[in-house]
């Protein structure tokens, strides 16, 4: 039995037991959606795990972003912007003593991959939107930078493409 799938073993039996809190519960749910999605490529089974870990623990920004990754990688350009914008809404109104973030999470990250999705989803005024908040926040974010020329060329503003793509 390989080692990630006795931790998948572990952590589900642990979520049988009746003792373990919400906030266990989220982390397993977490837990088992990142080896499902690192060891065995289960896009879908990392979206329900994602998912019971969002029902135990609405806060849980790491779970939404992975959620969202999830969705991208299937070409769900929207629901992946929805898990985004989610995340951001909690970093916002976030309190330290209620919100639960394992990590440092960057506004910077989310408002750049938001606007990726959005991007994508072919939604290229709100894509312009998140890629400047991502910049105010990082200046020299060459991803967004990118991708907000990206959007402006496909609006069609075209001397606006050429001055981000220049910076």
């Amino acid at each position: 039995m390989e080692r990630h799938d006795e931790a998948l073993e572990e952590l589900r039996l642990c979520l049988s037991l009746p003792s373990s809190g919400f906030h266990f519960r989220a982390n397993a749910h977490e837990s088992i959606a990142r080896i499902l999605l690192s060891q065995k490529d289960d896009l879908d089974g990392c979206i329900a795990e994602c998912l019971k870990a969002l029902d135990y623990d609405g806060t849980l920004v790491t779970a939404r972003m992975l959620l969202a990754d999830v969705y991208f990688r299937k070409g769900e350009f929207e629901a992946a912007a929805d898990q985004f914008q989610v995340a951001l809404d909690w970093m916002q109104r976030r309190d330290a003593s209620v919100m639960r973030i394992d990590y440092e999470v960057s506004p910077s990250l989310l408002y750049r991959s938001h606007g990726i999705c959005k991007l994508r989803a072919g939604r290229y005024e709100e894509a312009v939107s998140s890629l400047k908040m991502a910049l105010e926040s990082r200046p020299h974010d060459a991803d967004a930078q990118l991708n907000l020329g990206l959007a402006f060329h496909a609006l069609g503003r075209l001397d606006e493409a050429v001055e981000a793509l220049s910076l």
